[in-house]
């Protein structure tokens, strides 16, 4: 048992990283670490000695950002980033490069952002990422090709340019 606290210890920044990504903030993202770890936790009589801590974590995680978006789709709430004057700091630490993906980010589905985080953030393999996600791998590289043929289009698209001119 002590073997898995340490591998889930050392799956929490890369959980962080990939919920803040995937939420728009740092706030949402660690309240969904929080909620992922406390599923965890109550599931862990049912985590398979051979599995990969990381990969059942995500998957979690995944499930839980699945749940959230049928609510949402229920209650027909639009999905908006949401930045706070807390996460201000952070976000004039960032280069302008950076920037401009965190705002493509937000435009993409939820299921295009998880496959392209997984894949290009926290560097799953595709037959990873489509575990994480229970989706078949050819739906994972749909997703995948769809999600970076739109951030290309919209970071070279004329009306990205104008909101880069007004900043």
């Amino acid at each position: 048992m002590e073997n898995y606290q340490q591998r889930f210890v050392d799956t929490i920044p890369y959980l962080r990283r990939y919920a803040r990504a995937y939420s728009g903030d740092a706030q949402s993202g660690d309240a969904l670490v929080r909620r992922t770890l406390e599923c965890a936790h109550n599931l862990i009589n049912f985590l398979q000695q051979d599995a990969d801590v990381a990969i059942w974590l995500f998957s979690i995680l995944h499930n839980i950002t699945a749940e959230d978006q049928r609510a949402k789709d229920d209650s027909a709430e639009s999905m908006v980033l949401d930045i706070g004057p807390q996460d201000l700091s952070l976000l004039e630490e960032m280069e302008s490069e950076e920037m401009d993906i965190v705002s493509a980010l937000t435009h993409l589905s939820s299921d295009q952002k998880e496959a392209f985080l997984l894949v290009s953030l926290e560097r799953f393999s595709y037959e990873e990422s489509s575990e994480i996600l229970d989706i078949p791998m050819g739906t994972l590289i749909l997703r995948l090709n769809s999600a970076r043929k739109f951030l290309i289009k919209y970071l070279l698209s004329d009306d990205f340019s104008e909101l880069l001119a007004v900043q």
